[in-house]
């Protein structure tokens, strides 16, 4: 996760760990809804709908965009960004940033989309930090 002040670098850079079943995607959404604008990618597209419905029976469908490989809803002026990982529009500049599930980098196939989520964090050499992070993890 990483939190950002109105667009400047982050602040803050915080890594959840922790089994399965314990909160940290519930955590990463409530948190991101603590702040003014957000995206987070998650490594599924039915765990993306489901976030994007619980988000849009808080906020209202004009506040929350869903975009993943299969769908693409975006209001005109979405708050926060419920994205598969490969689908986030990293372009776009928001106070909070969530991958959840990024042990997933250590997956060829995914690699690549969790080095870009990483990328955009704004950090130097944040995605090769991520990569040291996961292969420490798999050991």
């Amino acid at each position: 996760m990483s939190d950002r002040s109105a667009g400047l670098a982050p602040s803050r850079v915080t890594a959840v760990l922790g089994p399965t079943n314990t909160g940290k995607t519930h955590l990463a959404v409530e948190r991101m809804l603590g702040h003014a604008s957000g995206m987070i990618g998650l490594p599924l597209r039915l765990l993306a709908r489901e976030i994007y419905e619980r988000i849009v029976k808080q906020r209202g469908a004009a506040a929350v965009a869903l975009i993943t490989g299969e769908e693409k809803i975006v209001p005109p002026r979405p708050h926060y960004f419920v994205c598969t990982v490969e689908a986030m529009p990293l372009e776009r500049t928001v106070d909070f940033l969530a991958v959840d599930e990024i042990q997933l980098a250590a997956d060829p196939a995914r690699r690549l989309a969790m080095a870009e989520a990483a990328r955009s964090l704004a950090l130097p050499d944040a995605a090769g930090h991520v990569a040291d992070a996961v292969q420490e993890v798999a050991r």
